[in-house]
């Protein structure tokens, strides 16, 4: 969502999932903060000394987390799902400890290496064993509904845009690096596409509010 290997500078409203979400082609632009740190876990949005990165929610209402990526590691097993989900636990309290009323939840995407650059799903292979089928990573997606119930967050955006036949891999269409060049970062025309999911949700949130909020985003992501 920070916008990582998103290339496109000729966004007006910037680059990224976030920042494209908001900016939505210059209609209905919404306002927003990008917390999105590169690289990082999740948890110093909660821990951070001096609270310097939730600091930042109170000036808004909404928020978007995406974090969890680097927290799994590349072999999906760093830890379990059980443990992401106590950290979104903790980061949601201190959200809404700032104020923040609606939380939109991104699912996590794919996570592959490829001996033919993505050009196909077939030359893809899960990075590890937390990436694929019953493992930690499709577990903890699979929990977010949950949390809907619950009353924990309010919506699941859940980013279909990049995911193939096989959701965990990388959509293709037989063109090496269009869709993502690293196989965790999406290319910049997914990233469009991406940031319409998004969009999408923060719309439907919207529609519940009296006033059109400002919207938070907390993303950690590979660098």
């Amino acid at each position: 969502l920070e916008s990582v290997n998103d290339a496109q500078s000729s966004t007006p409203g910037g680059i990224g999932i976030f920042q494209r979400a908001l900016w939505n082609g210059g209609v209905n632009v919404k306002a927003g903060i990008n917390m999105a740190k590169s690289g990082s876990l999740a948890q110093p949005y909660y821990n951070a000394a001096g609270d310097v990165i939730s600091y930042w929610s109170q000036f808004c209402d909404q928020q978007l987390f995406e974090h969890g990526t680097n927290n799994f590691e590349t072999s999906g097993n760093l830890i379990t799902a059980a443990q992401m989900s106590d950290i979104d636990e903790l980061c949601f309290a201190k959200a809404k400890s700032r104020g923040i009323s609606k939380i939109l939840r991104t699912k996590l995407g794919p996570r592959t290496s490829s001996t033919d650059s993505r050009a196909t799903e077939a030359n893809q292979t899960v990075t590890g064993s937390g990436w694929g089928v019953g493992g930690n990573v499709e577990t903890f997606n699979n929990g977010l509904a949950a949390k809907v119930t619950s009353g924990t967050i309010d919506r699941v955006c859940q980013m279909n845009a990049w995911r193939g036949t096989d959701p965990k891999k990388w959509i293709s269409d037989g063109v090496a690096n269009k869709y993502t060049a690293d196989g965790a970062h999406p290319q910049s025309n997914l990233t469009g596409l991406l940031a319409v999911e998004a969009r999408t949700d923060m719309d439907v949130l919207d529609a519940a509010e009296v006033v059109v909020p400002p919207v938070a985003v907390v993303t950690f992501e590979e660098a």
